[in-house]
């Protein structure tokens, strides 16, 4: 018993190379979800790291890799986000007009 146990951390110490953190309880079921598969851990984990934008954990998208075969960055549509504080038409200004009126006023200020 004592030896499985030690051979258990020794399984779970493969996954180092995730530098997110994770617990080693997250580990176990990534492992469990491969199968002990640490080849196929790491290269979808490659892929994840290229996806970016995982919204839900890694522990998930890693596990949910395991039943689906994930070779290449997954396209994901993610809506624009508008940009509220230029949300309105912007004013046309004739400035030719403007420095007219301006140098009209600074005549009549003088005079």
């Amino acid at each position: 018993m004592h030896r499985t146990r030690g051979a258990r951390r020794a399984k779970i110490s493969a996954l180092d190379f995730i530098s997110e953190p994770i617990t080693e309880m997250e580990k176990r079921a990534i492992l469990e979800a491969y199968t002990g598969d640490i080849g196929r851990i790491k290269a979808n984990y490659d892929t994840a790291k290229r996806q970016g934008n995982i919204k839900n954990p890694l522990v998930g998208w890693l596990k949910a890799g395991a039943k689906v075969e994930i070779n290449h960055p997954i396209e994901v549509n993610q809506p624009q986000n508008k940009n509220r504080f230029v949300n309105f038409d912007q004013r046309v200004i004739d400035f030719k007009e403007l420095e007219r009126l301006e140098l009209e006023q600074l005549k009549k200020s003088i005079i």
